[in-house]
């Protein structure tokens, strides 16, 4: 199966050694190797552009040459066309190679480069193991469920040799170019990815995984038509998309996720019209509206939540009569305010949550009298008042 020529502990050495080091050659992987074939492979690989084949057909007269290919198969099949897109860069390709004694087709041969130059490209019927060590080749994480539980690894040599599942995929590290083959994962549930670019195309191939129940993208630089295929994964529990650059307009797309419990969208630029949109999502348990444009009157659009438990609102100015409408959340029990700007004479309708468990409060005008009004919360587990006009005599 395909090696890479360098396989250090971090993708920056691996790097550093494809721009460095000599490749490795094909005789290093494979004893018998004809010295003709493995000068032509040193061609392909070549570091100055200049010194390699200018094109395919001029490295199919060498293999021509070499006599590990037939003129009648290349014309057949036509030459293997590798695109941008489809093949991840610094990755292995995993499959079983012909034996040299039988000849090497064109197309093989460019697989066997593709490796060496530590790119890849898998199929949609890749197995389980075959994407896992995939992903952890690119940096990423994987999660698998076997026999032995469920288990989370950044290392190829340390998956099981059990047969498994991969449950859940970390590419928040990882240089991933296409994700079709994702789909391969039949018992995927989350997929999370921080700090990291999506094309439209690679949108469009997250909503084919339809067994994805939890999805995490903060700081990805999501914009409103990203989240036009994301519309598609209807069976989505819930969805992170916290410091990106998400409107009103995308929140129409977010709103048909009708499973959706979860919701980080802060750090965006939604508004009150935007929250208009989260009346939809019904099921909805835990919401993060912090450092949005949302204000008192985006809060008493949430008032027909009845299932939200979680509500985090930091950086927003509120009035009397929108904790009033928070108060209306009988169900709330995590409430997170921090930096306010909220008046001690509202505490008081705070106390109508009888069920608030933690209450976060750091950063705002809270004075000795507001927090006198907190006393009747009988649940209350979790109080952090740091930052605030507190007194000791309060």
């Amino acid at each position: 199966m395909g090696l890479a020529p360098f396989d250090k502990d971090t993708s920056v050495q691996t790097i550093v050694d494809h721009r460095e080091e000599e490749i490795p050659s094909l005789g290093d992987a494979q004893k018998n190797v004809p010295a003709s074939l493995n000068a032509v492979f040193c061609r392909m690989v070549a570091k100055d552009a200049d010194d390699r084949q200018q094109s395919m057909k001029a490295v199919h007269a060498e293999l021509l040459a070499c006599g590990v290919v037939a003129d009648a198969e290349f014309h057949a099949r036509g030459p293997h066309t590798i695109t941008a897109d489809s093949v991840p860069t610094m990755l292995v390709r995993r499959r079983r190679l012909p034996r040299w004694t039988i000849g090497l087709s064109l197309a093989g041969l460019a697989v066997v480069t593709l490796a060496v130059i530590g790119a890849m490209l898998l199929s949609p019927r890749s197995s389980q193991r075959d994407v896992a060590e995939w992903i952890i080749r690119a940096g990423g994480m994987v999660e698998v469920d076997s026999e032995f539980g469920s288990q989370q690894f950044t290392r190829g040599e340390q998956l099981p040799k059990e047969d498994f599942d991969v449950i859940g995929i970390d590419l928040t590290q990882a240089s991933v170019g296409s994700i079709k083959s994702l789909a391969a994962l039949t018992e995927l549930q989350w997929l999370s990815a921080m700090d990291v670019s999506f094309e439209q195309q690679q949108f469009r191939d997250l909503a084919q995984l339809k067994q994805l129940v939890v999805l995490q993208l903060p700081s990805c630089s999501i914009g409103d038509e990203d989240l036009k295929p994301l519309a598609e994964m209807r069976q989505l529990e819930s969805l992170d998309l916290g410091d990106n650059p998400i409107t009103d307009e995308g929140l129409k797309h977010i709103s048909q996720l009708s499973k959706l419990t979860l919701l980080y969208i802060n750090d965006t630029d939604i508004s009150d019209v935007g929250a208009l949109e989260l009346q939809r999502l019904t099921a909805l348990e835990d919401l993060d509206l912090s450092w949005t444009n949302v204000t008192g009157i985006g809060i008493r659009h949430l008032r027909s939540l009845k299932h939200l438990t979680d509500l985090e609102l930091q950086g927003m100015t509120i009035s009397v009569e929108d904790v009033a409408s928070l108060a209306e959340l009988k169900q709330l029990s995590y409430l997170v305010l921090d930096a306010c700007d909220i008046a001690d004479e509202a505490m008081g309708k705070l106390s109508d949550l009888q069920g608030l468990s933690s209450l976060f409060l750091d950063g705002t005008n809270l004075g000795d009298g507001g927090l006198a009004e907190l006393v009747t919360l009988q649940k209350l587990e979790q109080l952090d008042i740091s930052n605030t006009n507190v007194t000791l005599t309060g």
